[in-house]
């Protein structure tokens, strides 16, 4: 059975301090209700740069970024 694509998404968040987050999430059973799945260490000071930063940390999620992150599931 082929791998599937995990079902992620990307989000960014402000907090109080007016510092921005990258927030991955993960539909770990393919509906609508994500759960945190990892996010920025440290904040960052503008929309765009903490947006740029959630997207290398989701591209660095896939062996081969053509094809996208995939379960862990074997390919028998």
């Amino acid at each position: 059975m082929p791998r599937e694509l995990l079902s992620l998404a990307l989000t960014v968040d402000r907090h109080d301090d007016g510092e921005y987050f990258w927030v991955l999430l993960e539909s770990f059973d393919h509906s609508n209700e994500f759960e945190s799945l990892m996010e920025a260490a440290a904040g960052f000071s503008t929309y765009v740069a903490a947006l740029q930063a959630g997207y290398a940390a989701l591209v660095a999620l896939s062996d081969d970024p053509e094809i996208g992150p995939l379960d862990d599931a074997s390919d028998e």
